[in-house]
């Protein structure tokens, strides 16, 4: 039960789960490359967090998710549910390109510019688009006016760049780019091994996208 509430991630969200995401995300293991201010839930991160550490409560739910194989599937995943997952150490990295989690302008786009799910990177990008922005340091555009004036950043061109690159590090099945049509309907289970936790249609609910092997 607890860890079916936890993973309940939407707006009626329980209380003490967000707690639990600043406490595993406190306690990950040495070995991780994450940084604090990029971690906000080990389910839809590349990184675990150190259980030992942890209260029993806490521990219990994540060695149970571990037991049953709990994992994320985008397969399901609406593309607002997919504009909602954390874009630093995506779950969906590909593991064939090397991942910029950490450089400068990361940090730069997750402490000045607020970017922190891959709906902000999209959105963020877009001015790269804008007729009215120039590739320079120095552009005078309204947004990279206003970042580097109230957003303390030094230069937005490259961390709008940054941005755009960082997707380019993330498996496309996993961002929400293509258009979604009527959705096909899925069986709830593959085999007796395989079991789908719930939708057999495309859902906003990311919660609704976890898969469980037993």
């Amino acid at each position: 039960m607890h860890l079916k509430t936890y993973l309940n991630i939407a707006e009626d969200r329980a209380l003490w789960a967000f707690f639990a995401d600043h406490l595993l995300s406190k306690n990950c293991l040495l070995s991780s490359t994450s940084r604090l201010e990029a971690r906000i839930n080990s389910f839809l991160q590349n990184w675990r967090p150190n259980i030992r550490k942890v209260n029993p409560v806490l521990r219990q739910f994540v060695k149970s998710a571990d037991k049953y194989g709990v994992e994320l599937d985008h397969s399901h995943m609406s593309n607002g549910a997919k504009r909602q997952l954390p874009l630093w150490h995506h779950v969906g990295e590909l593991s064939t390109k090397r991942q910029y989690n950490n450089k400068p302008t990361s940090q730069c786009l997750r402490t000045h510019h607020k970017v922190l799910f891959v709906g902000d990177a999209l959105d963020f990008a877009q001015r790269l688009d804008d007729p009215q922005h120039f590739p320079r340091r120095t552009c005078m555009c309204d947004g990279c006016v206003y970042d580097r004036d109230i957003s303390s950043c030094s230069n937005p061109h490259a961390c709008l760049l940054e941005a755009r690159l960082r997707l380019t590090q993330i498996d496309p099945a996993w961002l929400p780019c293509q258009p979604q049509g009527e959705p096909v309907p899925t069986l709830t289970s593959t085999d007796e091994n395989d079991t789908i936790m719930k939708p057999t249609t495309l859902s906003n609910n990311i919660a609704d996208s976890f898969r469980v092997f037993t």
